[in-house]
């Protein structure tokens, strides 16, 4: 076997210098099945992946997918939720391999500033948001960087960006570039788990990544898959800790068939969406309706987001059920002609703090504090009395009422302050106004925050404001009494325990 690893380690290791990309070796000698990776430029056998085959009586159609699964040989795979477990969960190869390799990753660049603060705001806003449910590790930060990943490369497939091409990096994938210049809003940001493409190696296994995920054909979802590759890496103990409990998406349908008997004409929210069961099928339903009453394919895309909502205080949560929506929409819309620019209505927030974001709220509209430490997202206490303006960034009430435009606008101004050198004049906002029709009442309001989120990134503290203000605004939109939703979603009482 030593002699068998050490070729195979040769060959392996001139195959990547040839290529450039990662490859695997598999050792067997017809009963066991070992699966090799290099890592820090050493052959190491990924034992978790390790198969075992009785000679007696082998199975064969388990060597195959096994086999398949380490290859990435397969095409059109439909991702139900049982393929989805046996290709990429955590009893398959593929996991073994990539949390290995993750791992490796993260554990050669854990001191790099840029992955110190990510892995910070990382800690500081899942303890907030589950309290002693969290447990600060670097298991679970590689796997959430893992399955975040996963679902920005899915979403890209979802949409027809091709991920897996050599000419889209993995830095385009992870910061949203494509989204943003289809006007997509929503879906993909650059967050903490942009690590990956800050360090050595992240750029290989991203692509790597993309490849064996555009196997799968995601235009044939018909269920949460989001949810079943959620459940099939992190363990249930610790989905507990966090609170987490999944809905079947057989329950989720029934109870969005009785609570939401007007889709066309109801607003409905789920204010803890986890994975996005719910609004998948709240999506799949108002779809169905809206076309069925002769909407066009273009306004149904264009207004699911004003009547399917969802709020978590999970950041990987958010990131799946941002991917499960796309899905829910359906890749034949979402790669029409004649798509219009649209915003995915899922955001970063906690439902439970509604009321104490009412002082946000004045005569001229919402207001967001500057000066305070908004890294959380969920944990700045509520300021009282006035405010100086320039401590703010205010936006007037009838332009956060329209929320994909809303977030569109703050994307472009955030964009704007940011793309120019600091300390340098920043060109005027102008052209931004007249192209979102921004009435004359409204734009001195807005050339105020513009200015302000100049001066932020002046200062260098632009990182997160243009990704807070959209997630904070809509939760504390929809909090006051003239804009609530017509039906609020969520697991019936009792449904962890039911049997």
């Amino acid at each position: 076997m030593k002699l068998a690893e050490h070729m195979l380690d040769g060959y392996l290791a001139t195959r990547i210098r040839q290529t450039g990309r990662r490859y695997v070796g598999v050792l067997t000698d017809g009963a066991e099945w070992r699966l090799y990776h290099r890592i820090d430029d050493r052959l190491q056998q990924v034992e978790k992946a390790t198969r075992a085959i009785d000679p007696s009586n082998p199975d064969v159609d388990e060597l195959l997918s096994w086999l398949e699964a380490v290859l990435a040989a397969g095409r059109r795979i439909k991702p139900t939720p049982g393929e989805i477990d046996r290709k990429l969960g955590a009893g398959s190869p593929s996991y073994a391999l990539d949390s290995a390799e993750l791992a490796a990753i993260y554990a050669r660049s854990r001191n790099l500033p840029t992955v110190r603060v990510k892995r910070d705001m990382w800690a500081k806003l899942l303890t907030t948001a589950s309290g002693t449910g969290f447990t600060d590790d670097d298991w679970l930060f590689v796997n959430h960087t893992l399955l975040v990943t996963m679902a920005d490369v899915i979403g890209h497939a979802v949409v027809g960006f091709q991920p897996e091409a050599p000419t889209i990096s993995a830095a385009t994938i992870m910061s949203g570039e494509l989204f943003a210049q289809s006007q997509i809003g929503g879906v993909v940001e650059s967050d903490f788990f942009g690590w990956i493409v800050e360090v050595p190696g992240g750029e290989q296994f991203i692509k790597d990544l993309a490849r064996r995920l555009t196997r799968f054909a995601w235009g044939q979802v018909e269920h949460d898959v989001m949810k079943a590759l959620y459940e099939s890496i992190i363990p249930e103990h610790i989905r507990h800790q966090f609170g987490e409990y999944y809905t079947p998406d057989w329950l989720a349908e029934e109870i969005i068939d009785k609570c939401a008997d007007d889709p066309v004409n109801q607003r409905v929210l789920d204010a803890s969406c986890g994975s996005g069961t719910f609004l998948f099928h709240a999506a799949r339903r108002y779809i169905a309706a809206a076309e069925a009453a002769g909407r066009l394919g273009p306004d149904v895309v264009r207004e699911v987001g004003d009547h399917v909502i969802g709020f978590d205080v999970h950041p990987v949560a958010v990131t799946l059920a941002r991917v499960t929506y796309l899905l829910a929409i359906g890749t034949d819309r979402l790669q029409a002609s004649d798509r219009p620019a649209f915003s995915v209505s899922v955001y970063l927030a906690d439902s439970l703090r509604w009321g104490k974001e009412s002082v946000l709220w004045s005569d001229e509209g919402l207001g967001v504090l500057t000066d305070l430490d908004h890294e959380s997202f969920i944990d700045d206490p509520a300021s009282a009395g006035e405010v100086d303006p320039a401590r703010q960034l205010r936006f007037p009430d009838g332009l956060v009422a329209n929320a994909g435009r809303f977030n569109q606008l703050v994307s472009e101004l955030a964009d704007k302050a940011t793309e120019r050198e600091r300390g340098t004049p920043a060109t005027s906002p102008t052209a931004i106004f007249d192209r979102f029709e921004i009435h004359d009442d409204d734009r001195p309001v807005l050339e105020r925050t513009f200015r302000n989120m100049c001066e932020l990134h002046d200062k260098g503290k632009d990182h997160i404001w243009g990704y807070y203000v959209r997630n904070v605004a809509r939760p504390a939109w929809l909090a006051r009494p003239d804009n609530r939703v017509d039906v609020l979603l969520g697991n019936p009482p009792g449904w962890p325990t039911a049997s």
